[in-house]
């Protein structure tokens, strides 16, 4: 009983070694979309760089705690959003290329396409056991394991496929950005990145 008193005792000393880092991964997985996933590896990241924080600020005077614990929010959200923007510009693609490393920080297939720019994208997907094809504009999408994936397009059009598999008669045209259809990732064959026609 006496070591569960020490250790509620001592709780807030033992959360900032946590907090910080964690505060820190979910800036940067909120700005790029992605799910806390809170699993082991989150936890250890998080002390980690909660240790390197404290680490920082030991040789930073503060007259406080509160003062030591706002020094640690702010540094924990601007390192976090700046991950953010360093991982997804587009200067990091070509500075990987320039040193001739091939792998990128896209999250999944469609932000590889994008390629670190927010330009529109027109896509032609492909359905599994179906003859549909749509082509239109990429307007959102959530890729992420776990959740219901899917893309959005806007002003789409529908096509029959001919018995080779290519683009048959287009059998709806909806140039309406308004007109928007959601498909979800499991019926998607395949997607080809086009220029629009």
């Amino acid at each position: 009983m006496q070591e569960f008193l020490i250790l509620i005792y001592n709780l807030p000393n033992l959360v900032i070694y946590v907090y910080p880092g964690y505060l820190t991964i979910y800036v940067y997985k909120f700005c790029r979309g992605i799910t806390m996933k809170n699993t082991k590896v989150e936890i250890i990241q998080s002390i980690c760089l909660s240790y390197v924080y404290l680490i920082m600020l030991s040789n930073v005077p503060s007259h406080n705690i509160i003062q030591k614990n706002f020094f640690l929010i702010v540094i924990s959200v601007l390192v976090g959003y700046l991950a953010y923007v360093i991982t997804s510009s587009s200067i990091l693609l070509t500075l990987f290329k320039s040193a001739n490393v091939h792998t990128s920080t896209a999250k999944n297939e469609i932000d590889f396409l994008l390629g670190g720019e927010r330009k529109p994208l027109w896509l032609r997907v492909y359905l599994k056991d179906t003859s549909l094809i749509y082509e239109g504009w990429l307007i959102g999408h959530d890729l992420e394991q776990g959740s219901n994936r899917f893309i959005i397009l806007s002003k789409y059009r529908k096509y029959l496929s001919s018995q080779d598999g290519t683009l048959g008669e287009c059998i709806a045209d909806h140039d309406s950005e308004e007109e928007k259809i959601i498909i979800y990732y499991d019926n998607i064959s395949r997607i080809e990145k086009r220029d629009a026609e």
